[in-house]
C-alpha cells in the first residue's frame, strides 16, 4: 500500500489475505523521522506519517484521536468486521499478511484490546511492536475494570454510567461488551478480557515496550502510551497534551486524570 499523495481514498473492505494490500512503507528517512518532525499542526511534510487505526469501527475518521487529526498523519483503518468498510479487514493478533515490519509510525487502539481472549493480548501487542517504526508509539484506551468493580460493589450494575455512540452503557456492558449490540448479532462486540492500569502496563512491558505511561481517568478508562526505543518521548507527550490529553502530569488535560504512572517504575 503506497503512501497517500493527499488524494481521497476510496474505502472498500478487503476480506481475504490474498487480496489485502501490503504496507510497503518502511521507516521514514532521517530528515522526516518522527523524532525530528514536530507533531503539531504544520504544513504537510513530503512523506506523511502513518497511523494504523485498529478496531476502527464505522466512520473511522471520526474516531481518530485528535493527535492524529493533522495534515501530517495518514490514517489506515483496520477492523475485523468488514461491514465497517475499513481499508483492511483482519485481526490484530496476526497482521503479517497485510502489514510489514516497521510499516507504521503510530497505532491507535481505542476500546479494542478488551475484545480479545486473554491469551491473545500478548500476541496483539507483539504485533504492534513489529509493525511500528523504531521511533513510533502506540496509544491505547480500554475500560477500567477497577471502576467497573466499584460500580458493582455499590449496587449499580444496571445503571447507565454514560452514553456512547452505540447507546447507554452499564457496568455489565463495560464488563462483557455492549449487550444491545451483541443482541443484534455483533459478536465482535463481546469482551474477552479486562485491564487495570497496572495490568495494562505489565502487558506492554512483557511485549517488549521499554517505556510507557499508564493512566486512569474519571471517564472510567485506562489509557496507555507505549514508546518504541528511538521515540522522542517528550515531543510525543507534548503533542498529545496539545491535543487535549496531557500525560506529562495530572493537570491540564481535557480528560481528568486520576493517576498517571511512568513505567518501568522509577524510585
Amino acid at each position: 500500500m503506497p503512501r497517500s499523495n493527499g488524494a481521497q481514498r476510496t474505502r472498500s473492505p478487503v476480506t481475504s489475505p490474498a487480496g489485502q494490500a501490503l504496507f510497503r512503507a518502511k521507516a521514514l528517512a532521517t530528515s522526516a523521522s518522527l523524532a525530528e518532525a514536530p507533531l503539531l499542526p504544520n504544513p504537510v511534510p513530503q512523506e506523511r506519517l502513518r497511523v494504523l487505526h485498529v478496531g476502527c469501527g464505522f466512520n473511522s475518521s471520526n474516531r481518530l484521536h485528535a493527535v492524529f487529526k493533522t495534515p501530517q498523519w495518514e490514517e489506515i483503518s483496520l477492523d475485523i468486521d468488514s461491514r465497517t468498510q475499513p481499508d483492511i479487514s483482519g485481526s490484530i493478533v496476526d497482521m503479517r499478511s497485510y502489514a510489514e515490519d516497521e510499516s507504521c509510525d503510530a497505532i491507535w487502539a481505542s476500546h479494542v484490546l478488551e475484545h480479545l481472549p486473554r491469551h491473545d493480548v500478548g500476541r496483539a501487542l507483539a504485533e504492534f511492536r513489529r509493525v511500528l517504526v523504531p521511533s513510533g508509539f502506540a496509544l491505547i484506551r480500554t475500560p477500567d475494570i477497577e471502576s467497573v468493580a466499584q460500580f458493582i460493589v455499590e449496587g449499580r450494575i444496571h445503571d447507565t454510567i454514560y452514553t456512547s455512540p452505540a447507546g447507554p452503557i452499564t457496568p455489565l456492558d463495560m464488563l462483557y461488551g455492549h449487550g444491545e449490540s451483541i443482541k443484534r448479532g455483533s459478536d465482535a462486540m463481546r469482551h474477552g478480557t479486562a485491564f487495570t492500569q497496572d495490568s495494562m502496563a505489565q502487558d506492554l512491558l512483557q511485549a517488549g515496550f521499554g517505556e510507557l505511561r499508564a493512566t486512569r481517568t474519571k471517564t472510567y478508562e485506562v489509557w496507555a502510551i507505549a514508546f518504541m526505543p528511538d521515540a522522542d518521548v517528550q515531543a510525543i507527550l507534548n503533542a498529545l497534551a496539545f491535543s487535549g490529553m496531557d500525560l506529562r502530569n495530572a493537570r491540564g488535560s481535557e480528560i481528568e486524570v486520576l493517576e498517571n504512572l511512568v513505567y518501568p517504575r522509577r524510585p
